[in-house]
């Protein structure tokens, strides 16, 4: 075994430790990703859908099980 120093990165997640503690990033990842698909000049945003729109509620469609998505 070989003392490599402190964690900097594991399986594409990047680690900073701080006095505040230690950040978990994937930065480099994401970053390959949107240049993957052509989407570096892409605005970042909080909320990833269409201003204004009102969502309802489908009484046709079958009900989803819920616990799949927690």
């Amino acid at each position: 075994m070989t003392n490599l120093g402190l964690l900097q990165r594991y399986l594409g997640v990047e680690f900073g430790i701080f006095s505040l503690g230690i950040f978990i990033t994937q930065k480099t990842y994401v970053g390959k990703i949107l240049k993957q698909f052509g989407m570096m000049s892409n605005n970042p945003t909080k909320i990833p859908m269409i201003e204004g729109t009102k969502l309802e509620i489908d009484m046709g469609e079958e009900e989803i099980d819920a616990t799949l998505y927690k």
